[in-house]
């Protein structure tokens, strides 16, 4: 071939159409962003943009597949487990002086048994911390050293917790939290390892409706069109009554969308 072919060759090549220019487009940027940043200093910003571009075009797809498959395991793990809308569940909440297990203390535990929709049992008892409960957790619960003073220690009312939830599943919100102060608790004064099975309804939430803004407690109530009193809220028994309302509405919701 001379060199007059290989020109027109060249030239030809180079008028050809290009099926897809997008993916031609984005093929060429994740050949040279980064010798873009290197060489050009000033692009480092498109570069960036470029790259983000890459991810998108790339990655998306692939993390909604992953995310959707991850929904439908935890979802079948749990209908796998309990019959959501029959079996009973022991839904509670703590409060506390603070934020640490091992460094503060219950001062209130609050629970119901919940079965079909509706609130079979009651538990609710303040606790005697043994500490000046700090000011800041008082004007958030209005739980007073006065109210705890001749309240029972938290060894007495953990032992009656575990007697009023018996084996039965777990529900709180942000479990991870209220949880970690009853695993304490039993093994502070000797109880047995916290065994029963835990369900975090802030986790549910988050992944059937990660477009919510939060997970709160009291987001959840709104969005699940749970009657909540702000001014009541922080008080064991009451967020365990909304949680445990909740937490029905959403089995509903599973149910209703997994179950055929």
């Amino acid at each position: 071939m001379n060199g007059k072919q290989e020109k027109i060759k060249k030239l030809d090549k180079a008028n050809e159409p290009i099926e897809n220019s997008s993916s031609a487009f984005i093929l060429l940027l994740k050949k040279n962003a980064f010798s873009i940043i290197n060489k050009k200093r000033k692009l480092k910003l498109f570069a960036k943009i470029c790259q983000n571009l890459l991810f998108d075009y790339y990655l998306k797809d692939l993390y909604n597949h992953f995310l959707k498959r991850g929904i439908r395991m935890y979802i079948k793990a749990l209908l796998d487990k309990y019959h959501l809308l029959e079996d009973t569940f022991v839904v509670f909440d703590v409060e506390t002086t603070g934020l640490s297990p091992r460094k503060d203390k219950l001062i209130e535990i609050g629970a119901v048994k919940i079965c079909n929709g509706k609130i079979i049992e009651r538990f609710n008892e303040l606790i005697n911390p043994e500490i000046a409960i700090p000011i800041k957790i008082t004007s958030i619960t209005h739980i007073t050293n006065e109210m705890v003073k001749n309240c029972k220690s938290d060894e007495v009312v953990v032992k009656k917790f575990l007697k009023f939830v018996s084996d039965c599943p777990v529900v709180a919100h942000n479990a991870k939290f209220d949880v970690s102060f009853i695993k304490v608790a039993c093994f502070k004064y000797r109880l047995g390892p916290f065994k029963n099975d835990v369900i975090d309804t802030m986790e549910i939430a988050r992944i059937l409706h990660p477009e919510w803004i939060n997970h709160k407690l009291e987001t959840l109530t709104t969005n699940l069109d749970v009657k909540f009193d702000d001014d009541k809220h922080h008080r064991a028994l009451y967020d365990a009554e909304g949680t445990a309302i909740a937490f029905y509405k959403i089995c509903q919701e599973i149910n209703d969308q997994f179950v055929r």
